[in-house]
């Protein structure tokens, strides 16, 4: 019962009529799963919550067996030690626009890092094409 409450408080509390369009969450940093994907500790709930945030409007490249070049897995590397390198450097990393991600388990939203949004920063930098989730994402081999 107790996962059942907090699943239905979390849709509650990133529901549009409950303003999380416009909430500022300040969450634990847990790990940077990949340079689009941020693991958290979500701190609003009276459980203990373990989230993977997508970061709004990018894709960077996969890593492991998922990546279908080694240029691919070149870049998911550089781009998980830049995106950890800011986090750690960090005064303030904030999540706002939460909504769930098309595939569900988890969140999508922009991240700012010291009030400079993480999406720019990584298509500023190389480390990320731009994906609206929409369309199939573009190859990082070809």
């Amino acid at each position: 019962m107790k996962l059942t409450s907090i699943i239905l408080a979390f849709f509650l509390l990133i529901s549009p009529a409950y303003g999380a369009k416009d909430t500022i969450y300040h969450w634990e940093i847990l790990e940077v799963y990949d340079g689009d994907t941020i693991k958290v500790k979500a701190d609003f709930l009276p459980e203990e919550l373990k989230l993977s945030v997508r970061v709004r409007g990018v894709d960077t490249g996969e890593k492991g067996w998922r990546a279908k070049c080694v240029y691919e897995t070149e870049m998911s590397s550089r781009a998980i030690k830049f995106v950890t390198r800011l986090i750690a450097e960090a005064k303030e990393v904030t999540f706002t626009n939460i909504e769930w991600d098309k595939y569900g388990g988890r969140v999508v939203a922009d991240v700012n890092i010291d009030g400079v949004g993480l999406t720019e920063r990584l298509l500023n930098t190389g480390l990320a094409h731009a994906y609206d989730g929409k369309v199939a994402k573009g190859s990082w081999c070809d």
